[in-house]
């Protein structure tokens, strides 16, 4: 990287020793950040207190620079506050990391470590499908700064990313688990080859946490979250974070943050991350046991095509999941039959799970990324097509609620998914449509029909969401 100015003066990553071995379930209870010198019990609060303030106040004015650059006391918020570091103090022990730094979403959280790491001329190597946000990031916003990349397909082994490099390749920015197919990397191949070829790695694990899957241990150089998702697991907060392997990284990005992006974490949104990393072992037990009792409850379904999670012997990627990561997660895709009908026949049909683009909270999320988050606004078809989003693909944040309840909300949507006979509709129709008497369907047969060279009457039917070819037999 290049120097982004000296960094000589910033004073060591706060640490707290812990005992050896610890869990991390020990850890995200008893991380914090030292406590001021003198210390007195009469002001000893069990929470860090939210430090909502812009600036310090110094003595004189010569201690203003004295405090920064000898004392490494704080001077302004957007450069240390205590609140924001005792969560990064958390999130760079589950990481085993050299360090970590917290920024307004996991959005700036790439942005700033493509304008740190990078320089016009450099070479990306990433894959499809990934985060929309970052492929938007990719085809849109890196040209304009003279950067570009290349996308291999998601769960590629090694050789199609060391094919992929060319000689101004910088960095391999990837995900493990994928967004939205889960698709999984083998994680310490891909480190070796960023090592051959002298190639940072940032590793995009938001599905898996540091609880689930410890990349920095493994020789990734950035491990890249939003902890929008399930590090703060309430759908309540925007933020994000990058660990690094060393120090000389942290010491970047940090000058970076506060010189040049200004993307540092406010301390209110701190703490709500904080405070909810004191669940995030216990949070993650949970996603990973519903999301693999409801994954195997859908392989059933004879309205489900297949089912991705990385906790099936069914996934392409089982044995490497099983390697790298402690548990599974509560990411799932998987795809219904009937195409876009279908999938909006099941989307809306949920009583118990939610229609949004959020993922990674304590409830259950569903969405069709065809439509919503890999949609025309982020993706075009060419790129969906590449990526492998298809009509049918849901994408499953599976919460913490009863898993018996989810299973028979999901059985009960998808049931509602009904094949057509050769007397009815070619395809699949909502079961409402087969509710209606002869009455009513004849009511939008014809009048809304055109008749074609194949003897086909067209119908849109779409308030059905059904086909839209229907026989006149019919």
């Amino acid at each position: 990287m290049d120097d982004l100015g000296k960094v000589n003066w910033l004073p060591p990553v706060p640490k707290r020793p812990l005992p050896k071995g610890a869990d991390d379930q020990t850890i995200v209870i008893t991380s914090a950040l030292p406590r001021p010198e003198p210390h007195s019990y009469d002001m000893a609060p069990l929470v860090e207190p939210i430090h909502l303030t812009t600036s310090y106040e110094v003595a004189t004015p010569e201690a203003f620079t004295d405090d920064l650059l000898n004392r490494g006391r704080y001077v302004y918020q957007r450069l240390w506050n205590r609140t924001t570091e005792a969560a990064e103090l958390t999130i760079s022990q589950l990481e085993q990391a050299a360090g970590s730094l917290l920024y307004v979403s996991g959005v700036a959280a790439l942005s700033s470590l493509f304008v740190t790491v990078l320089k016009p001329g450099d070479h990306i190597v990433a894959h499809a499908p990934c985060y929309a946000g970052l492929h938007h990031i990719l085809e849109h916003y890196l040209p304009r700064l003279n950067m570009t990349s290349t996308q291999v397909p998601a769960g590629s082994d090694t050789q199609a990313f060391r094919q992929a490099c060319q000689p101004n390749t910088k960095l391999f920015m990837v995900e493990s688990p994928c967004n939205p197919d889960t698709s999984i990397l083998d994680i310490e191949a891909l480190v070796k080859v960023a090592r051959d070829l002298n190639i940072l790695i940032c590793l995009d694990g938001t599905f898996a946490t540091p609880i689930l899957q410890k990349v920095i241990p493994m020789g990734v150089d950035f491990s890249l979250h939003s902890c929008t998702k399930y590090i703060a697991g309430h759908s309540d907060v925007i933020a994000g974070c990058i660990s690094t392997r060393t120090l000389e990284q942290y010491q970047q990005l940090k000058m970076s943050q506060f010189g040049f992006t200004g993307t540092s974490l406010g301390p209110f949104e701190a703490y709500q991350v904080h405070h909810a990393m004191r669940t995030l072992p216990i949070r993650m037990e949970k996603h990973s046991a519903n999301a693999l009792a409801l994954s195997q409850a859908l392989e059933k379904h004879p309205m489900v095509n297949w089912v991705r999670y990385p906790g099936l012997p069914s996934h392409p990627g089982h044995e490497i999941a099983k390697k790298q990561m402690k548990s599974f997660g509560g990411l799932v895709a998987f795809e219904v039959k009937g195409n876009a009908e279908g999938a909006r026949t099941f989307v809306t049909s949920l009583k118990v799970a939610t229609l949004t683009a959020a993922i990674g909270g304590i409830k259950t999320y569903v969405n069709n990324p065809y439509s919503f988050s890999h949609g025309p606004l982020m993706m075009n078809d060419e790129d969906r097509a590449k990526a492998r989003v298809t009509e049918g693909l849901i994408r499953l944040s599976v919460g913490l609620e009863n898993v018996d309840d989810l299973i028979a909300d999901f059985n009960q949507a998808l049931d509602l998914i009904v094949p057509c006979t050769d007397h009815t509709l070619p395809g699949h129709a909502s079961k409402e449509f087969f509710e209606q008497g002869d009455e009513v369907k004849q009511k939008y047969q014809r009048p809304r029909g055109v008749e074609d060279d194949s003897g086909y009457i067209t119908i849109n039917y779409e308030r059905y969401y059904c086909s839209a070819f229907v026989p006149h037999a019919l």
